[in-house]
């Protein structure tokens, strides 16, 4: 193998190297997010985040809470969300 050949296989095997470095650095960050989002899951961190996000949400808004309960519930007497 000439030298020339060499160099330029040299240069595509650390071109290849600095993409499979980068995928697996996109790779890594992507599993991190999602350990993060399932330990979230398992230790009721988000499920609170959604209550409070969706309390908020009635208070401020208490007209449209208004008909979406009436579409789950029209004929039963309607109650309040239960406070924190």
């Amino acid at each position: 193998m000439r030298h020339e050949e060499e160099v330029a296989l040299r240069a595509v095997l650390k071109d290849i190297h600095t993409q499979v470095r980068a995928a697996l650095s996109r790779i890594d960050a992507t599993l991190s997010e999602i350990q993060a989002r399932e330990r979230a899951l398992s230790d009721g961190t988000f499920r609170a985040q959604v209550v409070a996000e969706t309390r908020a949400w009635f208070d401020a808004h208490p007209e449209e809470a208004e008909g979406i309960a009436d579409l789950f519930a029209p004929q039963a007497r309607r109650r309040e969300l239960p406070k924190a």
